[in-house]
This record gives C-alpha cells, structure tokens and sequence, in this order.
C-alpha cells in the first residue's frame, strides 16, 4: 500500500509543541499557548521556544536588550529594499531580505550558533517589512535609532505607523506574535528540517520555510482570508453570505 505525501508517515518527533493533543490543545515547551498569550511577552516566548526555558527577569531584561541592539539594517539591506519594487509580495522580501544576510553575515563567518541567528530574524525582519513599506509608499527610508520601543511588538508598530503606538496595539501584536510562534510539525517545519538534515545553514533552512508558508494551503491562508474577508461591508452581509456558499455547497475561501 502507498501512502500519498506524507500521510500517516511518521517524519519526526517535537517536544517543543504540541497541537490538538487532547486534555492539550497548543502547547510550547509544556505551557499552554493560552496562558502564555495572557500572561506573557513575546519575547518570553521566543527566548521559550529558542532557549529551552522561560526566562527570569534578568535573563529576560538582557534578552530584550539584545534584541534592540542587534536589530538594525545593514547598508547593503537597505540599498536592496529600495531596489525591489513596490508591488513585491511580502514574503518575497523577507525572502530576498534572508538571502542577503547569508551572503554578508554568513554562519560560518564566525561560528554563530543557530539561536543567535535566530534571534538576528526576529530583530531584523520587522525593520526590513517596515523599512522597505515606508520606502515605497511615503518615500522614507526608516532609521533604526529612532525607534525607540523596548518591545518587539511597539517597534513594529511604530516601524509601520511612523508614531508611537498605544498599550492596547502593542498587547494585540504581542498576543498575536505569541499565537503564530510554533505550530509543532507543520509544512514550514517539514521543509526547514529537511534542509537542515543535508548539512546546510540555518538561513538557507529559515528561507525555504519562508516558501513553504507563503503558500495558499499554508501561511498564505491568512491573507486568503483578509481578501475574503475584504470584500463584506458588515457582519451581518459576511454571515448571510459565508451561510449561502454553506448551503449551496460552495466552496467559501
């Protein structure tokens, strides 16, 4: 008997989180994801998932400080935001972002584990989505230092508005970033561990995830549901509509 894909095929073991276990639900490293988006920063979170641990106060004061620091964009990023065009899918940017930080800050330059270019993504990313946004639609090339944010979640806010943001869009990001953090052995993972498992670097594994999360079936699902979404002026015209395809036994998205 041949499976088709990978199903009901064992690929691997996780114990850093567990999805739809019963008595479970999504768990990282044990916590409930629930817990965590309520009581949590995202930063603890990713120090969680990347170090093993929660962190105490001041491992996580030194995290955060890190992460601020770490987290600028180097000329040669900026020159390629402004040279990619404007109408450039996001995730082709983090992708071409990726690829170049390869090429100048490259893991066998000077031995960097994984967790340290693991915590580079996180801090460099949002500036690169936010610095290549405001390029091209008002013209402004976003220094660094003037976000002053202690929090990933308020810089990247303020990377994408232009102003400080308010407590309560700082918690919304923050919970979200918590939520989309780990979803244990999803196609992503699949992707990136089989790169990983030929020996090659990190970013090379990080990037060919980031494809497999742009996809419609994947991560791309999200911005499916926004354009879905986008097109109801009300609740009350989305439910009528979502229950007629329902009915009819149309597909909805």
């Amino acid at each position: 008997m041949i499976n088709s894909g990978l199903d009901n095929v064992i690929a691997g073991e996780t114990g850093i989180s567990s999805v739809g276990k019963e008595g479970l639900g999504l768990t990282y490293r044990g916590y409930s994801v629930k817990d965590l988006a309520l009581h949590s920063s995202f930063e603890e979170v990713a120090y969680l998932l990347i170090y093993g641990k929660l962190p105490n106060t001041s491992e996580l004061s030194s995290y955060k400080d890190k992460l601020t620091r770490i987290g600028t964009l180097s000329p040669e990023l900026k020159n390629l935001l402004e040279t990619l065009p404007r109408n450039s899918h996001p995730m082709d940017v983090i992708s071409c972002a990726i690829s170049l930080m390869s090429v100048f800050e490259s893991e066998s330059q000077d031995g960097r584990k994984t967790a340290t270019i693991g915590d580079q993504l996180i801090s460099v990313l949002p500036y690169v989505l936010g610095y290549w946004y405001r390029y091209h639609t008002k013209g402004e090339k976003i220094d660094s230092s003037s976000i002053k944010n202690p929090t990933i979640a308020g810089r990247l806010s303020q990377i994408f508005s232009g102003h400080s943001p308010d407590q309560e869009t700082i918690t919304a990001i923050d919970s979200t970033l918590i939520l989309y953090a780990e979803h244990e052995f999803n196609a992503s993972t699949f992707v990136a561990r089989a790169v990983t498992s030929t020996l090659s670097d990190t970013y090379s594994a990080v990037n060919a995830a980031v494809g497999a999360l742009k996809g419609n079936l994947h991560g791309g699902a999200n911005e499916a549901a926004i354009q879905f979404i986008s097109g109801f002026d009300s609740p009350n015209q989305a439910e009528k509509s979502v229950m007629q395809l329902i009915k009819s036994k149309r597909l909805i998205m």
